[in-house]
Parts: structure tokens; C-alpha cells; sequence
């Protein structure tokens, strides 16, 4: 799974975490990456890059209109560094179901499940609250 579509995927699970019954502009905020494969962050992982990893944490911010912003901070093993990925779009609800629009990448989905959503994508779960 390529980094682009891991954080579309990051977005989505998080703007899900916001709540049922909602729209566009009443989801703003700020929304945490629990856990990856059931470890809570940070979580090591083999799945997710060619080369194991550590997800140390993450988050994805709501602003009214509809936009989105995500930052994950992650560490390749074997690298002292760490390294910070960002992406942004916008996003929709349709229901229970939000929408992510990554310019370039193809679009992810989440449902809406109170304030937490349980996303698996390539054999990978993520748990995201708001």
C-alpha cells in the first residue's frame, strides 16, 4: 500500500470518528489515530511499507467548508529519523458515509460510528477518535 492511499485511508478513518447524523460544516476538529492492527500507537507494522515500521502517531484536522488535513509521523526501521507525511483535500457525508478527495489519488471511504471507526484497508486495521 503506497503512503498517498495510507493517508487518504488515515483521513477517512478519522473524519468518520466525528460522529452519526452529521454534515460537512458542523465536523471541525482535530482527531487521533489510535491504534494500527489492534497495538495502540505507537504501533510497529510490516504491512503498510516495503520496509517494517513504527507509526508513532497521527491525526487529521476538519475545517468547515468541507476541508481536510492530515500529518503521520512514522519511523522506517533501521532510520533514527523520523519522518512526517502530509496530505491534504476536501471531503463530503452522504449519511452515514464520508467521503475523502485527495487531488491525484483515488478517493476513500469511511462510515460514521459515534466517535470512533474501525477501518481495514490491505489487511491493515486503523481506530481513530474523536
Amino acid at each position: 500500500m503506497g503512503m498517498r492511499h495510507f493517508i487518504s485511508l488515515l483521513a477517512a478513518a478519522v473524519l468518520a470518528a466525528c460522529g452519526s447524523d452529521v454534515t460537512a460544516p458542523s465536523l471541525p476538529g482535530t482527531y487521533l489515530l489510535k491504534s494500527v492492527d489492534g497495538a495502540a500507537v505507537p504501533a510497529a507494522t510490516t504491512k503498510l511499507f516495503t520496509t517494517p515500521a513504527t507509526v508513532l502517531n497521527g491525526s487529521v484536522t476538519l475545517e468547515n467548508g468541507g476541508t481536510w488535513s492530515a500529518d503521520i509521523l512514522f519511523q522506517l526501521a533501521g532510520d533514527k529519523q523520523t519522518q512526517v507525511l502530509h496530505k491534504a483535500g476536501t471531503y463530503t457525508i452522504d449519511g452515514t458515509k464520508v467521503t475523502f478527495i485527495e487531488p491525484g489519488s483515488a478517493a476513500a471511504t469511511a462510515i460514521l460510528d459515534s466517535r470512533r471507526i474501525t477501518v481495514e484497508q490491505g489487511g491493515v486495521q486503523f481506530v481513530f477518535e474523536g
